[in-house]
């Protein structure tokens, strides 16, 4: 496979990696499915999965009355910010960390 198909094929699996729960379990599929996976594939399903486990720990504030709804929106506004950053890096083909956790995904998830 010549060198930009390869690259814009890694691109895709980073990309769709951040669409839903269903996009990163695709995803991760196609990466296990895959002999020799990009850096740039696995990069980003960290990250991702990172988010994804994030907003469904915020959600459980949520069940705390007045003060867990307003944590739970500006939790969410926070992780929203976070989504678009990590989703245009992954579109350029970028390393570039979400802000403030994205290290600790990398640690906590490197196993993918």
């Amino acid at each position: 496979m010549p060198e930009e198909q390869k690259i814009t094929s890694n691109k895709w699996i980073a990309i769709l990696s951040y669409m839903t729960i269903i996009g990163w379990a695709v995803a991760m599929l196609v990466h296990l499915r895959t002999p020799n996976p990009s850096q740039v594939q696995v990069f980003h399903l960290r990250q991702s999965l990172g988010l994804i486990l994030s907003i469904i720990i915020i959600s459980f504030i949520i069940s705390i009355p007045l003060l867990g709804m307003i944590v739970f929106l500006i939790g969410c506004f926070f992780f929203f910010l976070l989504w678009i950053v990590g989703l245009r890096s992954a579109i350029k083909g970028q390393f570039k960390e979400v802000p403030v956790f994205g290290e600790y995904y990398q640690k906590w998830f490197k196993s993918i």
